[in-house]
């Protein structure tokens, strides 16, 4: 019994991560797993504010790299407790998203442009190009632009709003894409000079709530 509650946690674990997807030729998934260890002296990076405009997202160049903590609670329809997990993050415009859940099991997920591939005990288990899933570059524009910081984009994509304060901005995403549509009704990002949640509503009812912390950036 033990066992088999192991192995549904893992798989709710996993179905989540499933969301946040993009692809790559495996080459390009060797992104050292260790990378996020070192050199952790670099220091944080931050945008200034602008008035009562309210915070200014900071933008990556393309030698920059976004990296820091999350943690995802995950509710399921019809269970009344949430599936938590936690781990590391890296994201840049070249290589896209490193995703790795640390707790309560150890796995991979990475995403770029091109689609996504899952590793579970270092052995790829998930694999999808953008081809398979055209929904997958929607979701990832939508990521990498909120990540990167550049607005000018997604604020001129059909469903998407942005509101803003002095002390946060918020990003409603309600996907026009018929195939992301089908899976996601509505994200919604919140932060000030990074993103600093993110909420996933799916059809079926289930809800995602990942929230980012120790963001810095960095340049190699």
């Amino acid at each position: 019994m033990r066992q088999k509650l192991k192995t549904l946690l893992k798989m709710a674990i996993l179905g989540g991560g499933c969301l946040m997807m993009g692809q790559i030729a495996v080459a390009n998934f060797v992104v050292a797993q260790d990378g996020f260890d070192r050199n952790a002296d670099t220091q944080n990076s931050m945008a200034s504010t602008s008035g009562s405009e309210g915070p200014v997202p900071v933008t990556l160049d393309d030698t920059q790299r976004l990296q820091g903590r999350f943690e995802q609670s995950r509710h399921l329809s019809g269970f009344s407790k949430a599936v938590d997990s936690s781990g590391i993050f890296r994201f840049s415009k070249k290589q896209g998203l490193y995703w790795r859940t640390t707790d309560p099991f150890d796995t991979i997920m990475v995403v770029n442009e091109d689609g996504m591939a899952q590793f579970v005990d270092g052995k790829p288990t998930t694999m999808l190009t953008t081809s398979q899933n055209p929904a997958l570059k929607t979701f990832f524009d939508v990521l990498e632009t909120a990540m990167g910081g550049n607005w000018g984009s997604i604020t001129e994509r059909k469903g998407a709003t942005l509101t803003q304060d002095q002390n946060q901005w918020t990003l409603t995403f309600l996907p026009a894409d018929d195939e992301m549509a089908r899976t996601i009704s509505q994200l919604v990002l919140t932060g000030d000079q990074f993103v600093n949640s993110l909420e996933i509503k799916k059809t079926n009812g289930d809800l995602d709530h990942i929230r980012f912390r120790e963001q810095v950036i960095r340049t190699p």
